[in-house]
């Protein structure tokens, strides 16, 4: 957690420096999704995706965050590679941006929740991994996945056993049989139908 910031420690570094924006992301967890009613983001998280220890000196504010909040307590777990680990809020985090990045949207859901519950999300931040990420950005894909048919398909999957749902996509999603007909991942949404015409004059 020494990665991320409040709203506040955010905009106190972009007033410090403007180009600390480039590497401050909106970050979004499970907690948000399930308990916020607008579902949206109440911290930032720092991130130099796949840049070398050189390459993130650029940032000097950032870099002393990470090496004062993050770099003790890897030492003490003894982790391998510093460098590389201290300059990434995780490895894998890059790639999966990637990913889904080129849609404006993705839908997301938590991995523990007391209710299945799917959201749509912008792109432009940074996931926990706390939630499970789906790069599509169509409504079949929300009205399938949030449907009564569903849902007590991820509950009969789910690895739980206690009252809380604990969602695996290769145990709730891979296996559903969703409908033969279906779009892909990026389909674009369907055209608004055109006005009717009026009655004859």
């Amino acid at each position: 957690m020494g990665f991320t910031l409040t709203p506040e420690e955010r905009d106190a570094l972009v007033a410090r420096d403007a180009r600390n924006a480039e590497r401050i992301f909106p970050y979004l967890g499970g907690q948000e999704v399930n308990s916020s009613p607008t579902q949206t983001f109440d911290r930032y998280v720092i991130s130099f995706g796949d840049m070398s220890l050189d390459e993130a000196k650029a940032w000097p504010d950032l870099l002393d965050i990470v090496r004062e909040k993050v770099k003790p307590e890897r030492d003490q777990n003894n982790r391998r590679h510093l460098p590389e680990v201290l300059v990434a809020v995780r490895r894998e985090a890059p790639s999966a941006v990637r990913r889904h990045r080129p849609l404006a949207r993705c839908l997301v859901t938590s991995r523990v929740s007391k209710h299945l519950i799917f959201a749509w999300q912008p792109t432009d931040r940074i996931f926990s991994d706390t939630l499970y990420v789906f790069p599509v950005d169509t409504w079949p894909w929300f009205t399938v996945l949030q449907s009564r048919i569903h849902e007590p398909w991820a509950w009969l999957l789910s690895s739980s056993m206690e009252d809380r749902l604990r969602y695996s996509a290769s145990d709730c999603f891979d296996t559903f049989p969703f409908p033969r007909t279906w779009p892909t991942p990026t389909s674009p949404a369907p055209a608004k139908p055109s006005t009717p015409p009026g009655p004859p004059t």
